[in-house]
């Protein structure tokens, strides 16, 4: 039993046709029965039917049922799409306009609302993160939950209204809050009102790790007591060192609002923080047990003594480092701008440079000169800077793991050139799992502007790689050479062939001339030993399998990352008749560039090695050349058939 009205699908009235056990064509009495075509019968007309005792008034009943009902339903489809009288049209878009004009004035009051809050904030307290720190969350909360929280904050940056109080206060607050909450989280974080500072502490975190490999390790260089609070001074010299000095004074603001002179680490990463200092406490704790156990040099007052000696000189030694990295921006560059080569060693003289180019005196010189590692009075680089160093050997170390050998490695990275740019130095970084810095290090390799040369890397291995090149280049000249001596000979021979005919004797006998003629022909070639087939045969097997050698590997397989297509310049429109030669077109020359790139990056190759000036030249030498050797016994040939000619000719009048 089901309500008045609700369809029955086929598989139900067939159900109730097997259950009565009808006798006719079930499909045919549905088919009367649903005259729309609607797909199922109504229990509306079952019961109409049933209620009436002949089939010649049920039929007319249900028919006029139907007629009605489809005229209902299409009276209300001509209601929706007719169009209502003029003044109710006008009223519907009067109020639709004032809603409009309503939610226009509703965001612009909030607009307003946000960028009076933010011109009163930056007036008060010079920056937006200041006003964070002091004002609006200095319980150090990183979120403005509510409106009463903002409100808080309003009342200590002094932004309460003239007229109004609490109420207009929160009215206020309420369409700010909504301003420039964020949709995501619901809240106000300081990267809805000033996003600048949080991205400037990204980078610098970021600018951090290129530096000294890790965050933790440049809050444990700063923080030298592990007490987790470094001086506005410290802190600066830190940004200058990781090169974030365009966003100082707003890191300043933000992690030092009350310019107390002091900053705490942990505002930058709490979690680090906490490593960097447990890591030093625990190293200084290592060095207090040494000493009391005697494993480190004798104390008591004659050590102490020393330290005291020491501590002039290294405090000059750390004021010249610190001075040249603020005037040359590294170690490394003031070195190549002073000294001008950084493999050399210097001596005393060229310590005394540092010192002068940064205003010290020549007395904390020799303070500092007593102090640094030298090798028979001989300063290096990558003992000065000891960072240098320790990359370079971790390097060594990690080529030697991934690749077997220096040689393996410079096979495999060379371009020809038997040198290194910076990009082919970062994809063997990567390829190595070298966890230094990279721009350090290359800049420390480089000899030339953006290259250096393997013999950076090793030199002796460099130098045989070197012989083993000019060898080869030397084999292929030699085969060339060969190649154009047998094609020059050829070239005589084909023209004395030609020549051989007119140069005979006309007075010798025709028996003569034809067994001269038969002693030059030239000799039958030898037969060639035919190639093997190659290729597929009729059942897709290759004719002549391929000899596969395995290479010999000790190492991880290959990480580089190759040429990629540019997904992200492709089109989203469907091909149709008249755009598709424009999309294949567009898929071709913008989106599927991995040979172009490759011709790019050959080409760039080929002229860092060979410049396009001396290779016109070399190649016009190698043309004149070719051209002299060719030509040259050709001339001298043709100058003899003139002069023999000039002899004949008066012979040949006399005997006429």
């Amino acid at each position: 039993k089901q309500e008045s009205g609700a369809p029955v699908d086929n598989e139900e009235f067939y159900k109730v046709m097997d259950a009565i056990e009808y006798p006719g064509d079930p499909e045919r009495l549905l088919r009367h029965l649903d005259p729309g075509n609607m797909g199922y019968a109504n229990t509306r007309t079952l019961r109409i039917l049933n209620e009436q005792r002949s089939e010649e008034k049920a039929v007319p009943q249900f028919l006029k049922k139907y007629a009605e009902n489809r005229q209902a339903l299409l009276e209300q489809k001509i209601a929706s799409v007719v169009i209502p009288p003029a003044k109710e049209l006008l009223a519907k878009q009067d109020s639709l306009r004032e809603s409009c004009l309503e939610e226009q004035q509703t965001k612009k009051e909030t607009r307003n609302a946000k960028e009076e809050f933010l011109r009163k904030l930056t007036n008060k307290f010079g920056s937006i993160a200041k006003a964070w720190r002091l004002a609006l969350d200095p319980e150090l909360k990183y979120a403005i939950e509510n409106v009463d929280h903002l409100m808080k904050g309003m009342k200590r940056a002094g932004q309460m209204p003239a007229e109004g109080g609490e109420h207009a206060l929160r009215t206020v607050a309420e369409k700010i809050f909504q301003a420039c909450m964020s949709k995501e989280t619901e809240q106000i974080s300081l990267d809805c009102l000033d996003p600048r500072t949080p991205a400037m502490l990204e980078k610098f975190k970021d600018l951090c790790e290129e530096r000294f490999g890790s965050l933790q390790d440049a809050f444990e260089k700063v923080d030298v007591d592990g007490v987790g609070i470094v001086s506005r001074e410290d802190f600066r010299m830190l940004c200058h060192e990781v090169k974030a000095t365009d966003g100082i004074f707003r890191l300043m603001e933000f992690l030092d609002p009350k310019r107390t002179g002091e900053i705490r680490l942990s505002l930058i990463d709490g979690e680090v923080v906490e490593d960097a200092m447990l890591a030093t406490q625990t190293r200084r704790q290592m060095q207090q047990n040494a000493q009391e156990q005697g494993d480190t040099i004798p104390g008591g007052l004659q050590h102490a003594a020393q330290e005291r000696a020491k501590r002039p000189a290294r405090r000059a030694l750390e004021q010249v480092k610190q001075r040249l990295v603020r005037k040359y921006g590294s170690i490394l560059r003031a070195w190549k701008t002073v000294q001008g080569n950084v493999t050399q060693d210097i001596g005393r003289d060229g310590w005394l440079r540092f010192f002068e180019h940064v205003g010290m005196d020549n007395r904390e010189a020799a303070l500092a000169w007593e102090l640094v590692p030298k090798v028979d009075d001989k300063l290096a680089l990558a003992r000065f800077e000891h960072r240098i160093g320790e990359d370079f050997e971790a390097l060594l170390r990690r080529i030697k793991e991934r690749y077997g050998s220096n040689l393996a490695m410079m096979l495999e990275m060379d371009d020809g050139s038997l040198s290194m740019d910076f990009e082919r130095f970062l994809e063997l970084c990567y390829e190595c799992q070298f966890r230094g810095n990279e721009r350090r290090l290359f800049e420390y390799l480089e000899q030339d502007e953006g290259l250096f040369g393997f013999e950076r890397i090793d030199e002796k291995v460099a130098k045989d790689l070197q012989e083993q090149k000019e060898k080869e280049e030397a084999k292929k000249k030699e085969e060339e050479r060969r190649k154009m001596q047998k094609k020059r000979e050829e070239r005589k021979a084909k023209q004395s062939k030609k020549k051989a005919p007119a140069e005979a004797d006309p007075w010798e006998e025709p028996e003569t001339q034809a067994s001269l003629q038969e002693e030059e022909l030239p000799k039958p070639k030898e037969a060639v030993r035919p190639k093997p087939p190659a290729g597929l045969g009729h059942l897709c097997i290759a004719m002549k399998p391929p000899l596969v050698k395995l290479k010999k590997a000790s190492s991880l397989p290959s990480l580089r990352i190759g040429v990629r297509s540019q997904w992200n310049d492709r089109h989203h429109i469907a091909d149709h008749l008249g755009n598709r030669d424009m999309n294949l077109i567009h898929m071709l020359t913008s989106v599927e560039t991995q040979e172009q790139e490759k011709c790019m990056a050959r080409v760039r190759r080929k002229i860092a090695q060979n410049p396009t000036m001396d290779w016109f030249e070399e190649q016009l030498r190698l043309e004149e050349e070719r051209n002299a050797q060719i030509w040259a016994p050709d001339s001298d040939e043709e100058d003899e058939e003139e002069e023999a000619g000039e002899n004949e000719n008066p012979v040949e009048v006399s005997h006429t």
